[in-house]
């Protein structure tokens, strides 16, 4: 699940450190891993969509979030794997809820670059991020926004029907809020698939987390424990050698404190989805 959304109690899933098991040959001969740079950049929208619903001793309550955003990576060989450079070439988005006027993602507030390491598995590590507006750390997040554009492979040869076990440590903090946790990733090559002539390789992953949230929001101390489940679906292209489209969809749920206020046990559910795709 993707990063969490503080001012809207939104979390999600942080970066992937992947554990191979045994290799076996590859559709085509080829590893499923991040091993190669581009020339150009690659450009891909990316999409996210959360609804959080609350109830505050008996009264029902919604927080709607959403980003939009074009993005171009650029990967350069390096001697672990990839060096990659994230450029945001436009974001929106808006936040809205019934607790205070709704805050609005334009142009003015798109990151400045990022840069990472890759690994094989595509396991990424924020080396150089640039400084974000409060709008833009409460919306998108921190690092893993970046880091989760990096689906998590094998980094191996297989064959279809082979699986691999992603766990990943959360740590997230972002405008005043710390999540920790961890995801668990269980992914599958279903084979593959042809798309306006192109062919692609279909990756099927389910993904269980577990979170802590705590910290203060606009003054008011925030805890919640959730849980949750997500499936997504990756268009791989293995003659690209990069991801040509990933969604995902998930629900979690729980409960939130407010210790400052006396109240405790009240219900927490997220519903949200991303989408990634290359641009042509």
């Amino acid at each position: 699940m993707k990063t969490m959304i503080p001012a809207a109690l939104l979390l999600a899933g942080a970066a992937c450190g992947s554990a191979p098991g045994p290799g076996a040959p590859a559709p085509g001969g080829a590893a499923l891993a991040w091993t190669r740079p581009t020339s150009a950049p690659l450009t891909y929208e990316i999409g996210d969509t959360a609804v959080v619903s609350m109830d505050i001793m008996g009264n029902a309550m919604q927080v709607n979030a959403r980003s939009a955003s074009t993005v171009a990576i650029t990967l350069a060989r390096a001697a672990a794997g990839l060096d990659a450079t994230i450029t945001f070439q436009s974001v929106s988005g808006e936040y809205s809820t019934p607790m205070g006027p709704a805050l609005t993602l334009g142009d003015a507030d798109k990151p400045g670059p990022t840069r990472m390491t890759v690994d094989p598995r595509g396991a990424a590590t924020v080396t150089s991020r640039p400084e974000l507006s409060t709008v833009a750390l409460q919306i998108l997040g921190s690092d893993s926004y970046v880091q989760r554009m990096f689906v998590r492979l094998p980094g191996r040869a297989v064959e279809p029907g082979a699986r691999w076990t992603d766990t990943i440590p959360v740590n997230e903090e972002a405008a005043g809020m710390v999540t920790t946790g961890r995801n668990v990733v269980v992914s599958t090559l279903r084979g593959d698939t042809t798309i306006a002539g192109t062919r692609l390789l279909v990756i099927d992953s389910e993904i269980t987390s577990t979170q802590q949230v705590s910290g203060s929001n606009q003054g008011v101390e925030v805890r919640q424990s959730l849980t949750g489940t997500s499936t997504a679906i990756t268009l791989w292209d293995p003659a690209l050698g990069a991801l040509v489209q990933r969604t995902e969809t998930g629900v979690l749920s729980g409960s939130m404190e407010l210790p400052g206020m006396g109240m405790s046990g009240m219900p927490v559910s997220i519903r949200q989805s991303q989408a990634m795709k290359l641009r042509r």
